[in-house]
């Protein structure tokens, strides 16, 4: 298993990387200005 820091996590591209990553039982830094709904 692997860590993954992921920037601009809040939307778009970024967000999709974490969703992802997640699924496959990865460990993900998500960073970004502001949090969202979505990326809790």
């Amino acid at each position: 298993m692997a860590t993954y820091l992921v920037t601009g996590a809040t939307g778009g591209i970024g967000l999709e990387f974490c969703r992802q990553l997640c699924d496959r039982q990865e460990t993900v830094i998500a960073v970004c200005r502001h949090s969202s709904a979505e990326l809790e």
